[in-house]
């Protein structure tokens, strides 16, 4: 059998000193030509990465906005989906069967509103999709559902904006 090259990545970075993996399951909001609905990988590529990390004593976490990347995430046993703006009712189904943490990261759009006329960026495109209330909503909706939330900040996109 032939490992994705993601999965043998995974180990490289393990063997190198990682002490968690982070995949991006989908594209990001602020990256120029990412969809941030469209998943960055298959169903089987992310349980290599989750059996790789696993395997080897890490957690994974998922970077993913949309619905789909969401769902194949925590179907493939990742520990945490980060941002999930897109979340839909099957993806909470599946977060609740496995577990899988939520990490919304909702003050960095508010940050990037709050600064938008030294911010032009993919941002205005995600609003334009109705994409940060509508996250919101979706989130507050999860929220409500009684999946399991984390906290974490982004925090290092608010770095970058300010240096671009």
């Amino acid at each position: 059998m032939v490992l994705p090259l993601s999965s043998t990545r995974c180990a490289k970075n393990i063997k190198y000193g990682s002490d968690l993996i982070k995949v991006c399951a989908t594209g990001g909001v602020l990256s120029k030509g990412d969809d941030p609905q469209a998943s960055q990988y298959t169903l089987e590529e992310m349980r290599a990465i989750v059996a790789d990390a696993n395997r080897l004593g890490r957690k994974v976490a998922a970077h993913a906005h949309g619905a789909q990347g969401i769902l194949w995430a925590s179907e493939a046993g990742v520990d945490s989906i980060e941002h999930g703006s897109y979340i839909n009712d099957a993806d909470i189904a599946q977060m609740k069967k496995n577990g899988t943490y939520l990490v919304p990261t909702l003050y960095l759009g508010d940050w990037f509103l709050e600064n938008a006329e030294r911010n032009q960026s993919r941002i205005f495109c995600w609003e334009g999709e109705g994409g940060h209330a509508g996250g919101r909503q979706n989130i507050a909706h999860a929220f409500a559902s009684g999946v399991k939330v984390a906290f974490g900040t982004d925090a290092q996109s608010i770095r970058m904006a300010e240096r671009a």
